[in-house]
């Protein structure tokens, strides 16, 4: 049985909420103090990063793996990246398989030198196996020996049971004038209204 784990607000530390969606075991409530809609509560095993560690196989699927690998996979995000760090030290927080450094490094070879982490032991298996430097483990706990240019988070925060530590962290080793890239699910596109509106069930509807 799994155990379960209460969250305050993970942007500003609120703990009353409100019921948003629901669909299954997962349950999104919404912050009374700024808005915010997070997942609460949270299987224990996700709060300490071994549920990705014990399913990490799962990001191995020969479907999964070749849209990762597309080359149009991290278009919008290598656009971005692009356009504000030219060069220099990355690191990719959550790397999984290592897709989005892989893409880096093909297309501009010569200016980043790069680094993956994760606690997902199989994806950082495949990504070590595409030529992606990586470290496995706690990225909070982490010595790392290097500061770095620009740190990542792709759809990895979203993930989080405590955000703000792993931002803390980032900001402690990136160089002076160095850049943080994070990608989160916006709850208020249309393809977030749709699938609300198709596959979840909003408290109050029935």
């Amino acid at each position: 049985m799994n155990e379960y784990l209460n969250r305050s607000c993970p942007v500003c530390g609120e703990k009353q909420t409100k019921p948003f969606l629901a669909k299954g075991d997962l349950t999104l409530v919404q912050c009374i103090a700024c808005t915010m809609i997070f997942a609460n509560p949270v299987p224990a095993e996700m709060a300490t990063g071994s549920f990705y560690d014990r399913v990490g196989h799962e990001y191995l699927s020969q479907e999964k793996l070749e849209g990762d690998y597309s080359d149009v996979r991290f278009r919008r995000e290598l656009k971005l990246f692009r356009t504000h760090c030219q060069s220099g030290l990355v690191l990719d927080v959550g790397c999984s398989s290592g897709a989005f450094l892989y893409q880096l490094k093909k297309r501009f070879p010569a200016d980043y030198e790069i680094c993956g982490t994760d606690v997902s032991g199989p994806a950082l298996d495949y990504a070590e196996k595409m030529g992606v430097p990586i470290i496995k483990g706690n990225f909070l706990t982490h010595d790392f020996d290097h500061r770095y240019d620009a740190i990542t988070f792709w759809a990895v925060i979203e993930h989080l049971s405590d955000p703000l530590l792993f931002l803390k962290k980032a900001a402690s080793i990136l160089k002076p004038g160095g850049l943080c890239f994070v990608l989160v699910p916006n709850m208020r596109s249309l393809a977030v209204r749709l699938l609300v509106s198709v596959l979840l069930t909003p408290y109050g509807n029935g």
